[in-house]
């Protein structure tokens, strides 16, 4: 890099710096001064970044009275030099921003600049920052403070202040009275560094203002003593205000977090670099290390079985910087198993590079809750299903004959008014065969009522295998049963029908190497008309069977037959 000492002529060294901060000119003086320089290095090379705000608010100020202050050079060799510094705008055509020149201590100063305002302008071009300028002459014992600085205390500038620190002390807030004791004592006399302190002071309208006071000593006498300080005061209590509402707001979040045992993590895609916060390690089981976390010691915890979806799911996310949901497992150094949902989102930052924020929870709890949820539903559907079974059994025990299986008389009646709510558009007619079985108490008083039982059994099945799919059989009686049958070809179905039971039950019936013989007694009545909505229909039937016996048993008769 070129050096550009003597490029700015005189005796005083004088340093040009670009609104960047960097150097542009200088000349040899200077060059001297700081031991070697070269263009292109940074202002803070030399002075504090401090001292450089500082430097720039004095040569805001226009034709201002300033007189410059003192302050520390930093040289090559790392020794400072004292130095009295006047700065002033510069007038180069855009290159460079702000000029400084330096006096060695104890050399003559250059007279200083008149102005009709003086050093008051300086409050003015503070004024839109909410910033107050405060200048105390030690050595002659005067104050002066910048419009400003009372426009913000919502006070006028010809209200009396006598800057002791007991009547300052009376506008500080109580809680902050020993704060502000201290930070004044703390920078004596020969201090030299710029202090920062923060507290609060009552407004004129009565309420309590955050201020910011910056300040420093910027002349000593012989002795070493400070004889004049200079600084400024700024409101702050926006600012404030707005870090109450965000620690409200972190608080809540961090209180929510916590209740929900949720951990936060950061991912910078470009690197594959976590950072864990402490909930999110006391999920994994890990130490909060405070170290970053590579990808591939998270990969580590994830189960065997989950690793591959969950990866894909991670990896489809940073893809696209997209939004990131997965629910996986993970496996502990003690063997334990988890079950997690992480969720997280990208934020982009054109500082930075993106990022990649979000949070992880146990849901092992939910897991197991589910599966027991899914065990009760599948013991509760079996008890329904059981339920409905037994209901099932006790509707079919109700309705149906407990011997043969048959339905009931009262099946019977249910069934009849069904027939007869359709039967006003039905075109088939309804015949009843009523059947009384011949000689069945000769069978029980011979053989018992165990050996009637299996013949109820057999007329049952011959029954149920002789009637066409839609007939209805019954058992109404000890040896009664009822046939309901639909016919539409005239009486011949029903005669063949009623042959084919009789035909069947004059078979003997082999019961205990036995052959028993019974037979039956069919009677059988039409309906023609609605005569089946009444009870006559029934009537015929039964003296169609007495008929039937009266003839010779083993035969069916009609009702309507003379």
């Amino acid at each position: 890099m070129t050096k550009n000492s003597d490029v700015l002529p005189g005796s005083y060294a004088i340093a040009a710096f670009r609104p960047d901060g960097m150097l542009c000119l200088n000349n040899h003086a200077f060059e001297k001064m700081v031991g070697g320089c070269t263009v292109d290095t940074h202002i803070s090379r030399f002075i504090t970044i401090d001292m450089v705000e500082i430097l720039r608010v004095m040569a805001s100020l226009p034709d201002a009275n300033v007189s410059g202050i003192h302050i520390q050079i930093k040289r090559q060799d790392g020794l400072a030099v004292d130095a009295h510094v006047i700065p002033s705008l510069a007038a180069t055509a855009g290159m460079a921003d702000l000029v400084l020149q330096f006096t060695p201590a104890g050399r003559a100063l250059s007279p200083p600049r008149e102005s009709s305002r003086g050093e008051a302008r300086l409050n003015f071009a503070l004024m839109a920052a909410l910033q107050g300028v405060w200048d105390h002459d030690l050595k002659n014992r005067q104050l002066y403070f910048s419009p400003s600085w009372f426009e913000m205390r919502g006070m006028k500038p010809s209200d009396p202040v006598d800057g002791s620190l007991e009547s300052w002390l009376q506008r500080v807030h109580p809680d902050d009275h020993e704060h502000v004791i201290q930070a004044t004592r703390a920078h004596g006399p020969s201090e030299r560094e710029v202090w920062v302190f923060e507290y609060r002071e009552r407004h004129r309208g009565g309420r309590y203002m955050w201020i910011q006071s910056r300040g420093r000593h910027v002349s000593w006498d012989g002795d070493g003593n400070a004889t004049r300080t200079l600084g400024t005061d700024t409101d702050i209590s926006e600012r404030k205000e707005a870090e109450r509402q965000l620690r409200l707001l972190s608080g809540r979040l961090d209180v929510t977090l916590q209740a929900g045992k949720i951990g936060v993590w950061e991912l910078d895609p470009s690197t594959g670099i976590f950072k864990w916060d402490a909930r999110t390690c006391q999920i994994y089981g890990t130490e909060d290390r405070g170290e970053a976390v590579i990808r591939s010691e998270w990969e580590a915890f994830i189960h065997p079985g989950d690793r591959a979806r969950a990866e894909a799911d991670f990896l489809a996310a940073v893809a696209v910087e997209a939004n990131y949901n997965s629910t996986f497992r993970i496996v502990l150094a003690d063997g334990q198993t988890k079950h997690v949902r992480s969720a997280g989102r990208y934020f982009p930052d054109q500082v930075a590079g993106g990022r990649f924020l979000g949070a992880i929870w146990d849901i092992s709890n939910d897991v197991a809750r589910a599966d027991e949820l899914e065990v009760a539903k599948a013991l509760a559907d079996t008890q329904y299903s059981e339920l409905q079974r037994a209901q099932q059994q006790l509707q079919h025990a109700a309705l149906h004959d407990h011997l043969t299986n048959l339905p009931n008389r009262r099946y019977l009646e249910m069934k009849l008014l069904e027939v007869r709510a359709r039967h006003r558009t039905d075109t088939e007619h309804l015949a009843i065969l009523h059947i009384d079985l011949d000689h069945f108490k000769k069978v029980n008083d011979t053989f018992g009522h165990a050996a009637g039982d299996q013949v109820l059994c057999h007329v049952a099945d011959v029954l149920r295998n002789r009637v066409r799919p839609d007939d209805f059989v019954a058992r109404v009686g000890g040896d009664e049963f009822i046939v309901l049958s639909h016919y539409s070809d005239g009486a011949d179905d029903l005669r063949s029908t009623a042959a084919h039971i009789i035909q069947a039950l004059r078979k003997a019936i082999t019961i205990n190497g036995r052959d028993l013989h019974v037979g039956a007694s069919i009677g059988i009545a039409c309906s023609e008309d609605d005569s089946l909505l009444d009870a006559g229909l029934f009537q015929r039937a039964d003296l169609a069977l007495y008929r039937a016996k009266h003839r010779g048993r083993n035969r069916y008769a009609f009702a309507h037959d003379a």
